[in-house]
């Protein structure tokens, strides 16, 4: 990834921002004027070029090697796009996170077919418990966490009483409600609009949580159809779905998920819940679904039982371990 702007001071910190960043497989360099910029494209590659506006008005014909680059992007002071701009625009204040969703959802879209992540090889996974308590979110975010450190990873909260925020310790604009609205909505640009509503956590995606808990229950079978294909089209190797509700369209995400958890505790009472969703699926003809369940029986971490506590508690105390021994038998 090349940064051609007159702003040095802004180039060089995106150029570090992105060379240090984990998951981030571009290797970024600054170009302080149009000689080096040619020389290097008379050699090499390069897969995406960020142009400041300013700079790219006095190009002209002098970019050399027009067919060394994959994508060009233009750098905007400002949110208005200029008409008739050949390039797509993106605007370069805002988050850096923000600032490189945008680039490669651009890039994702302009990629080779055969250069995108499978849709095979994008595993779901569902986090699911028909027992209060169980400890499901925390479960859930500790598999995202431990699975982001082996791939592009997506968690999703499909949970009506979410605590998402207070984990993240940030709340987006966006989230959940306004992706099921997308969903719902015919003609939308689907990749474009997901990228609104995804947020970046250290080396983690997510989406947040709804606005209204009753949300979720509009999303249909249909949406989830939608989704699940939608999502194939992106860069992800897993997500991982924190469920809170079940409906049409849950179950057809289950029926997708390559492992559904579901975490039970040792009462009586939880035992028998789990027998009771058992036999719900086995007549409702969801032996398929059935065979995917993995009971687990999560250890009580004290890490958890305070009033404040990190994320890196769900991957380095009791639980996080729990649940890297079972994600290693996967």
């Amino acid at each position: 990834m090349a940064i051609y702007d007159f702003e040095t001071d802004f180039s060089n910190h995106l150029m570090e921002y992105m060379n240090r960043r984990k998951g981030f497989d571009f290797c970024a360099r600054v170009f302080t004027n149009m000689e080096s910029l040619n020389a290097c494209l008379r050699q090499n590659r390069i897969d995406i070029l960020l142009l400041g506006e300013d700079v790219a008005e006095l190009l002209g014909d002098r970019l050399c090697g027009r067919e060394n680059i994959g994508q060009i992007c233009l750098l905007s002071e400002n949110f208005r796009v200029k008409e008739n701009s050949p390039f797509p625009v993106i605007f370069k204040f805002q988050s850096a996170e923000d600032l490189i969703r945008e680039i490669m959802q651009l890039y994702a879209a302009d990629m080779p077919e055969g250069e995108r992540i499978p849709a095979g090889n994008m595993k779901l996974y569902s986090v699911y418990s028909p027992c209060g308590g169980s400890g499901k979110t925390c479960i859930a975010m500790s598999a995202a966490l431990e699975l982001s450190g082996r791939g592009e990873t997506l968690y999703v909260g499909l949970e009506p009483y979410s605590v998402l925020s207070v984990l993240m310790k940030q709340k987006p604009e966006r989230g959940i409600s306004d992706w099921i609205y997308y969903l719902k909505q015919s003609g939308t640009a689907l990749r474009s609009k997901f990228g609104s509503v995804v947020c970046r956590k250290d080396s983690l995606d997510y989406i947040a949580q709804p606005e209204n808990g009753m949300d979720l229950n509009e999303l249909t079978a249909e949406d989830m159809e939608k989704w699940i294909e939608q999502l194939g089209e992106e860069n992800y190797r897993y997500v991982v779905f924190d469920i809170g509700v079940m409906n049409s369209g849950i179950m057809t995400l289950l029926r997708s998920s390559s492992r559904i958890l579901v975490p039970v505790g040792s009462g009586y009472l939880e035992q028998e819940k789990y027998s009771c969703f058992l036999g719900q699926l086995e007549r409702a003809g969801e032996k398929a679904v059935a065979g995917r369940l993995k009971r687990i029986c999560p250890p009580r971490d004290e890490l958890l039982s305070g009033k404040e506590f990190g994320l890196w508690q769900l991957q380095e105390g009791r639980l996080g371990g729990y649940i890297r021994e079972i994600l290693r038998e996967e």
